[in-house]
């Protein structure tokens, strides 16, 4: 199977979490980190989930899923221990046109959530398509990204570092690379 890569603008956008676990937990950082709009639909929650309600960073109803929690998501992600539970939300996500990520199922995804090195605004995913994240995460441990090459990005048009601009961005950084 070939996938798109690509980087989602999330900003203010509805993602729904159902589950409030540990898994749940870390998918739900990362979609605030992202700037969307996090709603969460789980019996319980972990207590970072909970705190996180209380501050208003996140919408979180105790109670089991119900079909129209999916109104108005641009996304969702099915993090519950349930596969019944799981197989009825992506189901529903799909047949309203809802990209969704079941946690642990590649067969009932639209899309993963790759392993990430981030530097700044550099970002550098690599996924396996969710045959491996274990993989991934140690693909992402041992990547060699310098620290404090963002801050070459960020200054890519000035000179008197000692390095020759190139006619475009690309270009520099694959010289600084030794590409």
């Amino acid at each position: 199977m070939s996938l798109f890569p690509m980087f989602l603008k999330l900003e203010g956008r509805v993602c729904l979490v159902v589950g409030a676990g540990k898994v749940g937990e870390s998918k739900i950082r990362s979609l605030v980190a992202a700037g969307a709009r996090v709603r969460t639909v789980a019996p319980t929650a972990t207590p970072a989930v909970a705190a996180w309600d209380r501050l208003g960073v996140l919408a979180w109803e105790g109670r089991a899923f119900q079909s129209a929690d999916l109104e108005g998501a641009f996304l969702v992600v099915a993090a519950t221990s349930s596969p019944m539970v799981n197989d009825v939300i992506f189901r529903e996500a799909r047949q309203r046109g809802i990209l969704c990520n079941v946690v642990d199922d590649p067969q009932r995804c639209d899309f993963y959530s790759p392993a990430v090195v981030r530097r700044g605004d550099l970002q550098i995913a690599i996924s396996t398509a969710g045959r491996s994240p274990a993989l991934a995460r140690g693909a992402v441990r041992s990547a060699a990204v310098p620290e404090g090459l963002e801050d070459v990005q960020a200054g890519l048009h000035t000179a008197g570092c000692g390095l020759e601009v190139a006619e475009s961005p690309e270009r520099f950084l694959a010289q600084l690379a030794g590409i």
